[in-house]
């Protein structure tokens, strides 16, 4: 035991000295952090919200569709998730087109007196396929609220035709619209009235500020592991040694390494600790320090470093392995939900998230600021299922035959033997384009992300997005109505309230509702007040969007309930009723109004798709992958992999006889290009890429401009 702990101390020397190399080059990152969260604190004293998706609108100029325009956009739900946006309809195929805009409305000329006199031209209601979560989400509430007015004109509009079939007058009859709209309106202002939000937390932390919290930190403990990547790196000469001479097995040092490396992790986690310090920070994002979350955030930080390790083994050198980390974060990070919640992204997502360690991670920050562990014992024998096999798969990566290769300090490229005239008698490229040509794993890991990138977008382009919504109620006509309903929601019927609260909290569903005994009479009387209990985890984002979808189908069914009991009663329809009874009276009011409904006459959209042309066209499946955003981070990184080799070759004086400028340039140009190829392949899939090229040129200049500073 003597000799592991000389060795560990000699771990923790090596590890204490990497660390202000560490904090120095996450000094910016830090910064960002810092900005971020006074910004929050600033700007959002109360909540923190989502950045709202950009609506574009073209409508008449009048008085009336303003006024519509301006009480949607006050709609809570609203204005949670989207922003409108004025334009014309041909700026808004174009914007929606470039990805500007998430979706686009055109509503038609003289809509008003269209929804008054029964004409109803219908909406076009255009979405991007680069923005389609978003697009999905609007299109959600865009269906929701013409839910609401179909059933309102359907009304009106089998009120008409019961008149004429009744010989009522012109005069009743306007009284009677009154009287519909007033009672459909009071019904609409009132809805929020009837949900009590009730979190499933211990903190009682609302539901962006733990998904943004949760989201950045787990982004930010994968990416983290790029600061110290070279502690995790050893030669086969110096394991071999320890492992002889000192006798520590390589299974020993490469435990004992993650060890340490977690410790690493955990420091690198006090910088964003500092901030939340703050009182406003704190007072959003409140932590649940218990047994069960500090034992999960070790292992999710001794996960974080065995993936590190494990990386670092099967790369060439740090350089290269900059360029894995910070690609496979990228691609774990969005799967997990840490770009997009987790709701509205494809179900093929959810099912490649739930083989990921980012999203185990990603709860283990979740369950720290919402103190809900219900899942404690899921979560942690995943973290530590994790570990075992990165930490299995790191020794099999160290018994794996590699060729032998030496290196040339002069060039610094890696060859089968010594070319000591390399730099005098070849051409400067070659050199160049050869010792890139050796760092195998960067060109496997390109290839494996336009691989994974095609086979992400094929598969997404066949799954559906869901967003599950539980729910109990004792009423079998309400459950038929929400358990028949297609759209983006689903609802799951549940047997109790305690089964509601079960699928809510396990993550089987987004939010949960429990309906109160005799909801329709109690919203008729008008003591409907907190009738409908909404259940939602402490990351829920999209129960907003889900109450307006539920209050769509209890509209349907009180409103149109009502409105038989109305004809039945009404003065007008007395001799009517005396005549053919009131059951027959009722049936053939809700003929009419099943007629009206369903004749196509009441107000609509059509829905389209835009492409990158900005022209339309059918969408086959809806595609969230963000491909341009992986091309980007595939030129940026390879950029970043040249800066250092230039930086390296520049501190090593390889290049004596040479002009500074062409080994630097040629250095930086080579991994962009290939970045560039990455991005070109993905463009014959993926739509026009033609942004790599100035954004190509932009990180050449800079990291030429860097190695010279």
């Amino acid at each position: 035991m003597k000799r592991y702990f000389f060795w560990l101390k000699t771990e923790y020397k090596r590890a204490a000295a990497c660390l202000p190399l560490m904090l120095a080059k996450a000094a910016i990152l830090i910064v960002i952090i810092g900005m971020a969260a006074f910004c929050a604190v600033k700007l959002l004293p109360g909540r923190i919200k989502s950045q709202p998706a950009s609506i574009g609108y073209a409508a008449p100029q009048d008085r009336l569709t303003e006024f519509a325009v301006s009480f949607v956009e006050n709609m809570e739900s609203v204005k949670d998730w989207c922003r409108l946006i004025r334009v014309s309809e041909e700026e808004g195929l174009q914007m929606l087109g470039e990805g500007e805009l998430a979706a686009l409305l055109v509503l038609p000329d003289n809509v008003v007196e269209g929804i008054l006199n029964g004409s109803n031209e219908p909406a076009k209601l255009y979405l991007s396929k680069e923005a389609a979560p978003m697009g999905l989400v609007f299109e959600e509430l865009a269906k929701a609220g013409t839910g609401l007015l179909r059933t309102a004109q359907a009304e009106i509009y089998a009120a008409h035709e019961l008149a004429g079939l009744f010989d009522i007058g012109e005069q009743a009859l306007d009284t009677m619209y009154g009287e519909i709209d007033r009672f459909n309106l009071k019904l609409v202002m009132e809805r929020e009235e009837y949900f009590r939000i009730k979190k499933l937390s211990a903190t009682g932390s609302e539901g962006w500020a733990v998904y943004y919290g949760s989201a950045f930190l787990t982004l930010y403990l994968l990416f983290a592991g790029v600061f110290f990547g070279k502690y995790n790196r050893r030669s086969h000469t110096e394991r071999d040694m320890l492992a002889k001479r000192a006798g520590i097995p390589v299974s020993a040092q490469a435990a004992g390494r993650i060890v340490v490396s977690g410790g690493l992790l955990l420091i690198a986690l006090l910088p964003v600790g500092v901030y939340w310090i703050a009182d406003g920070v704190r007072r959003i994002l409140p932590v649940c320090f218990s047994v069960k979350s500090i034992l999960l955030l070790i292992l999710a930080v001794l996960c974080t470093a065995a993936w590190l390790q494990l990386v670092c083994r099967l790369t060439e050198n740090h350089r290269t392995a900059v360029f894995v980390l910070g690609i496979s974060a990228l691609f774990m990070g969005y799967v997990s939900g840490c770009f997009l919640p987790s709701a509205i992204l494809p179900r093929i997502v959810e099912k490649i998230a739930g083989v990921l360690p980012s999203t185990y991670i990603k709860r283990t920050f979740s369950m720290l600021f919402s103190g809900r562990t219900e899942r404690f014992a899921g979560t942690a024998a995943a973290l530590m299922a994790f570990c075992l096999f990165f930490w299995m798969a790191g020794l099999l990566a160290e018994k794996w035959p590699r060729r032998e290769f030496v290196y040339d300090g002069r060039s610094g490229i890696w060859g089968r033997q010594r070319q000591k005239n390399a730099v005098k008698g070849s051409n400067l490229f070659c050199i160049l384009a050869k010792r890139l040509l050796f760092q195998k794993s960067l060109w496997v890991c390109l290839a494996v992300t336009v691989f994974v990138s095609l086979a992400m977008m094929k598969a997404e382009s066949r799954s559906d997005t869901t967003v599950y919504a539980a729910f109990y109620t004792d009423d079998e006509a309400l459950e038929n109505l929400f358990s028949e309903y297609g759209g983006l929601v689903t609802f799951v019927s549940c047997k109790n309230e305690e089964e509601v609260k079960r699928y809510v909290v396990q993550g089987k569903a987004e939010c949960g509702y429990v309906l109160q005994e005799d909801l329709q009479s109690k919203i008729l009387s008008g003591d409907a007040a907190w009738s409908i209990a909404v259940y939602e985890s402490a990351d829920s984002t999209l129960t907003r969007v889900v109450n307006e979808v539920l209050f769509e189908r209890i509209f349907y069914a009180i409103s149109t309930d009502w409105f038989e009991g109305y004809i039945a009663e009404h003065e007008n329809f007395s001799a009517a009723c005396r005549k053919m009874g009131r059951e027959a009276l009722q049936e053939e009011a809700k003929s009419a109004l099943e007629r009206k409904l369903e004749d196509g006459g009441t107000f609509t959209f059509m829905r389209g798709s835009v492409s990158a042309s900005g022209t339309g066209e059918e969408t086959k499946g809806r595609v969230s992958y963000p491909v341009r955003a992986v091309a980007a981070a595939c030129v940026i990184l390879c950029a970043l992999i040249g800066v250092m080799q230039a930086l390296a070759d520049k501190k090593a004086h390889r290049f004596p006889k040479r002009t500074e400028l062409l080994p630097v340039l040629f250095t930086v140009c080579q991994p962009v290009l290939m970045g560039m190829t990455a991005g070109i392949l993905l463009s014959f899939f993926a739509g026009n890429m033609l942004f790599l090229l100035p954004l190509s040129l932009l990180v050449t200049l800079t990291g030429v401009i860097l190695v010279f500073r």
